[in-house]
C-alpha cells in the first residue's frame, strides 16, 4: 500500500463498502431535494456523485434520505424490502469529477428510519 492510500485509511478509520443506493439531500436555502447516488458507505459517513450544477461546499450541513435494502424480508412481488434513513450530515469533502460533484458527507446524527414507500 502507498503512503498517500494509509494515510488516507489512518485518516477514514472505518472500512468502506461499496454501495449503490439512492439519495436525496436536502439543503437549508435550497428550494425542493437534491438527487444523487451513494457510491460507498462506511458506519461513519457515505461518499455520493450529485450534478456538477449542486452548490454544496466543504462544511455545508444537509440532510441526507438514503434508501437502503432491508436486513430481511421481501414485497408481495418478490422485490426486497428497503428501508429510508435520513441523516444530518456534514459535507467533509467535495471535489468535481467530469460531470458530477463527488461528495463526502459524514454523520452527524440518524434523524429517522422507516419502510420506503
Amino acid at each position: 500500500m502507498s503512503q498517500t492510500a494509509t494515510a488516507v485509511a489512518e485518516r477514514r478509520g472505518s472500512t468502506r463498502t461499496p454501495a449503490a443506493w439512492p439519495v436525496a439531500f436536502a439543503v437549508p436555502g435550497a428550494d425542493g431535494a437534491i438527487g444523487g447516488h451513494i457510491l460507498d458507505t462506511s458506519e461513519n459517513g457515505v461518499y455520493a456523485l450529485v450534478g456538477e450544477d449542486t452548490k454544496l461546499k466543504t462544511g455545508d450541513i444537509v440532510e441526507a434520505q438514503i434508501v437502503v435494502p432491508a436486513a430481511a424480508g421481501r414485497t408481495a412481488a418478490g422485490q426486497p424490502l428497503r428501508r429510508r434513513v435520513t441523516y444530518r450530515c456534514r459535507v467533509v469533502r467535495a471535489q468535481m469529477i467530469g460531470r458530477f460533484l463527488g461528495i463526502g458527507l459524514q454523520y452527524i446524527c440518524k434523524i429517522s428510519e422507516g419502510p420506503a414507500e
